[in-house]
Order: C-alpha cells, then structure tokens, then sequence
C-alpha cells in the first residue's frame, strides 16, 4: 500500500511538473510573439510620417511595452536598431514613386529574420544573471 501512495505522488508531481514547463513555454512563445507585434508597431511609428497617420495617438507600441514581461528597456533600443538595419537592406521598387513603409514593415514582421532576432533576445533574457 505505501509503494502505490508513492507511486501516485510521484506520479502528481510530474503531472505538476510537465504543466509548470508547458506554461512557462506558452508564456515565452506569447512573449516573443507581443514582442514581435512590437517591432511591428515600431515600425510603422518610426517610418511612417505622422502627417500620413493618426498613429502616435493610438498607444500600441506603448501598451506592448506596458504589459512586456520578458524583455526589458535595452531590447527595446536593439529593436529600433534591428529594423533601421533591415528597412535599410530590403529592396521594394515602388512604380509610383512612394516609400512603401507600410509594406517594409509588413515584410519585416513575416520575415524569418525578425524571429531569429526575438529569439536570440528571448535567449539572452532567459540567461541567468551573474548578481
């Protein structure tokens, strides 16, 4: 009778566990996700000119910085350097002579280049702090 109690302890504590990594690994996933939807915003903030958009009033970029859990102010300011970077390297050939800021940003949200850097940050912030 002692083994079988054992054995179901044992037994609740992985359930216990495994639900704790899964949680942790959703809640990383959502955060490099709201991180990526950032850099979105940034982007369109940043190079869009205000007189095209009513954008600086809207709040986003400013909501997913407020309820960002996992990366902190000086990701924020790699971010900004992250999509100079890449506005700079992509090339759209505008027919009419226009920006395409818009379509950049887009580009740079779908782009496999922005989850290798969320996820080279999302890294770098999981890496324990030698205090």
């Amino acid at each position: 009778m002692g083994s079988k109690i054992k054995l179901t302890i044992l037994s609740v504590l992985i359930v216990i566990i495994t639900v704790s990594f899964s949680t942790e690994r959703i809640n990383i996933t959502k955060e490099k996700n709201e991180w990526k939807k950032l850099t979105l915003c940034l982007c369109l903030y940043e190079y869009i000119p205000l007189n095209d958009s009513i954008k600086r009033l809207d709040g986003s970029l400013a909501g997913y910085i407020q309820t960002n859990s996992l990366f902190g102010i000086d990701d924020l300011d790699k971010t900004r350097i992250f999509v100079s970077k890449y506005l700079n390297s992509i090339q759209i050939n505008s027919k009419t002579n226009r920006s395409l800021s818009m379509m950049k940003c887009i580009e740079l949200y779908e782009s496999k280049e922005l989850d290798d850097f969320v996820d080279s940050l999302a890294n770098a912030a999981l890496q324990p702090t030698n205090e």
